[in-house]
């Protein structure tokens, strides 16, 4: 299923035979097939006319709605899931403390293990020595994990494994326009970090349109705490595939130049309480779960950095061709697009709550 994207402003998306027509100043300057359209993502001020609305519903397309930002609005949808035994189901083992953490543990253990595998790639063609030590702390991180008693001591793991990737995904970055030392989202303080967390808001959107659709309680997750308004479900399922996705596509862009210092901006006041907005929400997709450590102290608050029109346009096409790219699944031993195991490892889950498949088993590529 393909993902269409409108960043442009000012611009109308119609419909017209079996396309949708994206229009600015009534001239026709993109357009797509509405078969096989899964998904249609409108940033900022895009209009959408009555009959592309209806289109998208009969063809079962799902639309979704972004400030300019890429803060997540909301979306439309057809009819929600008839399948009110499987979100019984849901509930069920959301309430079983022993079922979460071990569902908990298999989502970190995949996370850790696709951020670590990422590192070595990059290892093996840079050998940078500042590396080497942490990717053995990782290692150890991991064999932690199955013995973690508790959801605080799992996110103690987490969090540690967390620091020590962003660092060394730092050291990775070979383009000279672009530092990058740790993970900063109130707002994000540099380039890096603005790719990430736009990156990382538009997987959750898709994940949660993919959770929805197969009548799973998005609100109920597994690893995230249930919290007002917090797609936890989504939250869950998008740990172990934004290295896969959004943090190896953004090492990508900004090494191969398809990404330059003039792709971002400084982010004006009236983006910046959006994004203050969206940070206050207890469903940010940016969240590092991270060991407390005591009473917050009033700090002056930074510059934030965003991707702007031009930024997010390529970022936005490369998010999609990336989705689009057919990489090996193990459980079904042959090659899918990632947007197909996006899929597929909901409908895993899936059986795991409704108790087909034993355990969840998390997405490592090889």
């Amino acid at each position: 299923m393909r993902t269409f994207v409108v960043v442009e402003q000012g611009v109308k998306v119609a419909k017209r035979n079996g396309e949708l027509m994206v229009k600015k100043a009534g001239e026709a300057i993109h357009k797509t097939r509405l078969e096989g359209l899964g998904s249609l993502q409108l940033f900022g001020g895009v209009e959408l006319t009555s009959g592309a609305i209806r289109a998208c519903l009969n063809q079962g397309t799902d639309i979704s709605f972004f400030t300019i930002t890429g803060r997540y609005r909301g979306r439309i949808t057809g009819p929600a899931s008839k399948n009110g035994t499987r979100r019984l189901e849901q509930y069920r083992r959301v309430s079983d403390p022993a079922f979460r953490l071990q569902a908990a543990k298999a989502l970190i253990t995949g996370k850790i293990t696709n951020q670590r595998n990422l590192l070595m790639r990059g290892q093996r063609r840079a050998k940078i020595p500042e590396n080497a030590p942490a990717l053995g702390q990782m290692r150890r991180s991991l064999q932690r994990v199955p013995d973690a008693t508790s959801h605080d001591e799992l996110m103690g793991i987490e969090g540690y494994a967390a620091s020590l990737y962003f660092v060394c995904l730092g050291r990775l970055i070979k383009n000279s326009d672009f530092t990058f030392t740790k993970r900063t989202r109130r707002p994000p303080r540099d380039p890096i970090n603005a790719a990430l967390s736009f990156g990382y808001t538009v997987l959750t959107s898709n994940v949660d349109g993919i959770v929805q659709a197969q009548g799973l309680d998005p609100m109920l997750g597994f690893l995230h705490g249930i919290d007002y308004g917090r797609p936890s479900l989504a939250l869950d399922l998008i740990e172990e595939m934004r290295p896969v996705i959004v943090d190896a596509l953004v090492l990508a862009m900004v090494n191969r130049l398809q990404l330059s210092a003039f792709d971002f901006e400084a982010m004006r006041s009236d983006l910046r309480a959006d994004q203050e907005a969206q940070e206050a929400q207890p469903g940010s997709p940016d969240t590092e779960h991270q060991p407390a450590t005591g009473a917050a102290v009033p700090q002056p608050k930074p510059a934030g950095i965003l991707l702007n029109d031009r930024g997010r346009r390529v970022f936005l096409a490369a998010f999609a061709k990336r989705l689009n790219e057919k990489i090996y699944y193990p459980p079904l031993e042959g090659a899918y697009t990632i947007g197909d195991i996006l899929r597929k490892q909901v409908e895993h889950l899936i059986r795991v709550i409704d108790g087909r498949d034993e355990r969840y088993v998390p997405f490592v590529p090889r």
